[in-house]
């Protein structure tokens, strides 16, 4: 496992949203998923960030990235309401 220090640090990147409103009225109200699809066609690091309802948002695409932010040892997630304790069960 590869060590970084803060001065590899960077942002994440995010698309230009609307001066304080972020990136509320960007989504689509129909095929959301379509929208956040072709937008991560912008990022290639696999990863972005939105202010979405005024909650920072980080969407992982890349399955390297995926891995790291999914290994339990390293990051907690707290996931025991349902129906995301169901999904806990299919991931070991």
């Amino acid at each position: 496992m590869a060590t970084h220090s803060a001065n590899d640090l960077r942002p994440i990147r995010s698309p230009r949203g609307v001066p304080l409103l972020g990136h509320t009225p960007q989504i689509p109200d129909t095929n959301p998923f379509g929208y956040f699809a072709e937008l991560s066609k912008q990022f290639p690091e696999g990863i972005y960030g939105m202010d979405i309802a005024g909650i920072e948002q980080v969407f992982v695409y890349d399955p390297d990235l995926v891995a790291e932010v999914s290994d339990e040892t390293r990051f907690f997630k707290q996931i025991d309401k349902t129906p995301l304790a169901h999904v806990r069960d299919y991931s070991r």
